[in-house]
């Protein structure tokens, strides 16, 4: 049945919470779920949700998450024919989710770049598990912490979208705009939700100072 092929505890909760009233993209996002429950891998970890970023960007972290977003690795073992299972990026390793957002040269390049902004010490993460294990190891406020975290989901949703650039825009993107992107964009987000305001130049030099 429909509800079997689902995973109740994330799927349906996504879809009553986001897609209520919608029955055009319900029918959509529950097609699009089925197909990934058959194709693509699974997972037990709970669902998580930003308050302070959109819908898209919970969406994209999510299924990032989970190891279901088409990366080269994916759509290989989805039957696709492809060129080359390299990474697009840097060319050096097969693209898969722990490669294009954890261990290629570029991903390491932002995530290293936020956690200056924050203040924060970085270390070496190769996968989503790891990146869960350091989070949690993080001492701030729990809005800072949430709005930290929103800010590593739009970070991983500029490196994603730099890989698709990369793959089918030319002349490609360039690497340098990518960090500032992401200060300005989830600036953006995160000032329009919460409740408090939110100063643009504590928010460009000290956000880990910001009063909620």
């Amino acid at each position: 049945s429909l509800t079997n092929s689902l995973d109740t505890r994330n799927h349906l909760k996504i879809l009553t919470t986001f897609l209520s009233g919608q029955p055009g993209r319900l029918y959509l996002c529950i097609n699009n779920i089925l197909i990934d429950d058959l194709y693509l891998p699974s997972s037990n970890e709970a669902t998580r949700w930003v308050k302070c970023v959109s819908i898209k960007i919970n969406v994209f972290a999510w299924r990032a998450r989970l190891d279901r977003l088409p990366t080269r690795c994916n759509l290989l073992s989805r039957g696709v024919e492809i060129e080359s299972l390299n990474c697009p990026i840097c060319g050096q390793s097969p693209e898969d989710a722990r490669h294009i957002f954890f261990q290629c040269d570029l991903a390491k390049a932002v995530l290293r770049r936020v956690c200056r902004w924050w203040d924060i010490q970085w270390v070496d993460i190769m996968s989503f598990e790891d990146w869960n294990t350091w989070f949690s190891s993080i001492r701030l406020s729990s809005n800072l912490t949430q709005i930290l975290e929103g800010v590593f989901y739009v970070a991983w949703w500029h490196i994603w979208a730099f890989r698709n650039n990369t793959i089918f825009n030319d002349p490609p993107p360039r690497r340098a705009v990518i960090s500032d992107d992401i200060i300005s964009q989830s600036f953006m987000w995160c000032s329009s939700r919460c409740s408090s305001p939110i100063s643009w130049d504590v928010w460009l030099k000290n956000p880990y100072l910001i009063s909620l």
